[in-house]
């Protein structure tokens, strides 16, 4: 595999978080400066049934009532433009108090809350990846990653075991507010360690995907993936593949988060191999911080190097010149001006809505007969 080089304004991130969670110490609690949202109540959801078997295959949820869909909404804020910018934010911890690694259950229902009101609607990083950004028209959209498979993503509610979480869990948060606003879908992308959510993990990652959240591999020990050789990457990448795919018959990985960022001479078992029976491909990769991300229709989009946008109240990062790159920084920008740097979504997963003189921007794998400008043909 070719060297990746990492974009430069996502490189100053990284140094800041190349030591990753479990070393960062702790900050004192700092209220985050968003409304808060009420706290949600835990609400039963539909078990897994037969009929969730063939979405599970393809990776998408099922369409039966509470699957994670959302439902038909009314046109959004913004103009159609699909090669703007698309926030894909990193969360690790849900749990209080806050510190640098760590947002609480209130922070994570304000986020998604605002988010939801500034016209932002949710989508799988596989969603992004595979061009199939399915929203309505005049919404942008906007990737949750959580990494590490930390038990403060998802646990069970009391007395709902394997089918209700923890509706202070992240999962829980996040399946609420789809229950009490089903214009907003349950889609976020998890990276998981081995032995993730902290217990009776392959039930939980079967929850996830069964209700239309991605699982993707973030290696199983959290290593540093520049580090290894061929044999070791394939237990590393592999080993997390393979569990997951056995724990969801029919289910396959196919994206990757880099444990600290570092990305460059990877062996190719990186990206593919098999291991314990199971074959993984992997065909997109997040770095760890830095700025938003291109369109996938942008010949920018680079799939083994796509920035991402920490979560973190700036009061808990040390570097000032970090603090200009956490979500809190970045919302402003990139709703400025009417949200003129966002992807927007034009509607139709069929054609790519473009601004009048950008077309030289698009990839050359778009077909020419999938573009209209915007202004044009009704658009």
């Amino acid at each position: 595999m070719a060297q990746r080089i990492v974009p430069l304004v996502a490189a100053l991130a990284l140094t800041l978080a190349a030591c990753g969670p479990a070393v960062v110490p702790a900050a004192a609690p700092v209220a985050v400066a968003v409304p808060k949202a009420a706290p949600a109540t835990a609400h039963p959801t539909p078990a897994t049934t037969s009929a969730t078997t063939s979405a599970i295959a393809s990776g998408s949820p099922a369409a039966i009532p509470g699957s994670g869909k959302a439902v038909a909404a009314q046109p959004g804020p913004f103009a159609p433009n699909e090669l703007g910018e698309i926030p894909i934010l990193e969360i690790h911890n849900v749990a209080s108090p806050q510190s640098r690694w760590q947002i609480t259950p209130a922070d994570l229902r304000a986020i998604v809350a605002n988010l939801y009101a500034s016209g932002f609607r949710p989508v799988t990083f596989r969603d992004v990846v595979e061009r199939r950004i399915d929203i309505p028209r005049g919404y942008a959209p906007v990737v949750l990653s959580f990494d590490d498979g930390d038990p403060s993503q998802f646990q069970w509610a009391p007395g709902g075991q394997g089918t209700t979480p923890d509706p202070n869990s992240a999962v829980g948060i996040l399946w609420d507010f789809h229950l009490a606003h089903p214009d907003w879908s349950a889609a976020a992308s998890f990276y998981v360690n081995k032995n993730p959510f902290g217990g009776d993990s392959a039930a939980k990652v079967a929850w996830l995907v069964a209700h239309g959240f991605e699982v993707g591999d973030h290696t199983m020990d959290h290593v540093d993936m520049t580090k290894l050789n061929a044999a070791q990457m394939l237990f590393q990448v592999g080993g997390i593949a393979a569990w997951v795919q056995n724990a969801v018959p029919g289910y396959h990985i196919s994206t990757l988060a880099y444990p600290y960022g570092f990305s460059n001479n990877l062996p190719g078992t990186a990206w593919a191999g098999t291991y314990d029976g199971q074959t993984y491909h992997i065909r997109a990769a997040l770095l760890v911080a830095g700025n938003p991300a291109p369109s996938p229709y942008s010949r920018a989009w680079d799939p083994l190097a796509v920035p991402r946008i920490q979560v973190a109240d700036p009061s808990t990062v040390q570097r000032v010149v970090d603090r200009a790159l956490v979500w809190s920084a970045w919302e402003p920008r990139m709703l400025a001006h009417h949200g003129a740097a966002l992807y927007v979504s034009d509607g139709n997963p069929a054609t790519v809505t473009v601004r009048a003189g950008e077309q030289g921007q698009l990839a050359a794998n778009v077909p020419i007969a999938s573009v209209v400008v915007a202004g044009t043909a009704g658009k």
